[in-house]
């Protein structure tokens, strides 16, 4: 239910991916595409009821809340990917810190930011307030 609620704010990062870098888009739409086919006839009736909804290039969509994101790679993707991370809710001040590049980012509400997950040590610190977050990120397998 939540997944067919939030459909449009979804695309909408799907179609940021097919601006930023369509070649990644384009690989994801295309995994999807061949999961449904195996889907259909392996008979995984759940995963096409799955994908019907999914609204995503990506293929993972991983939600947090209220949480200290300590620093770390996502190892489950490719270097040549870029993850999706959102940030939602309540709350100011706070820094997304990349420390291979050695910078800290503002991450407020409404924050969007695509990084290769992969190459880049990133991390999230304590805030106040109440702090949501989505990261879309793909995998080789699902």
């Amino acid at each position: 239910q939540w997944v067919e609620q939030s459909r449009d704010q979804w695309a909408i990062f799907s179609g940021a991916m097919a601006i930023m870098h369509l070649d990644i888009y384009a690989t994801g739409r295309e995994a999807l595409v061949q999961l449904g086919r195996w889907a259909t006839e392996c008979g995984e009736t759940d995963m096409q009821l799955a994908l019907v909804i999914w609204p995503s290039v990506y293929s993972v969509a991983s939600v947090m809340a209220n949480q200290v994101s300590i620093m770390h790679l996502n190892s489950n993707g490719q270097p040549q990917w870029l993850d999706l991370l959102v940030t939602v809710g309540e709350h100011e001040k706070l820094d997304m810190v990349l420390s291979t590049l050695g910078i800290r980012l503002r991450y407020n509400p409404g924050m969007v930011v695509a990084l290769p997950g992969p190459l880049l040590h990133h991390g999230v610190c304590h805030v106040t307030g109440n702090r949501g977050s989505i990261a879309f990120y793909m995998w080789q397998s699902v």
